[in-house]
């Protein structure tokens, strides 16, 4: 599996805020691991605060889908 497999399987969109800025791809598992399953895509604020428990002093804003409809 490739990195652009990767933004092509998530519409080049967070996979958890649905924005189309500052995308990077997690390994869910750790860096040895590139199966399909262990990669998903997210915006750098997404990546910082769910998967490194990082709390950001300013996040980079962008737009939330999810808050916007809900």
């Amino acid at each position: 599996v490739t990195y652009k497999a990767t933004f092509e399987k998530y519409n080049f969109q967070c996979a958890r805020c649905g924005t189309k800025e500052n995308l990077q791809i997690h390994h869910l598992k750790g860096m040895r691991y590139r199966d399909e399953k262990d990669l998903i895509l997210v915006c750098f604020t997404c990546h910082m605060q769910y998967y490194h428990g990082c709390k950001l002093a300013n996040p980079i804003p962008h737009y939330n889908r999810k808050e916007k409809e809900g």
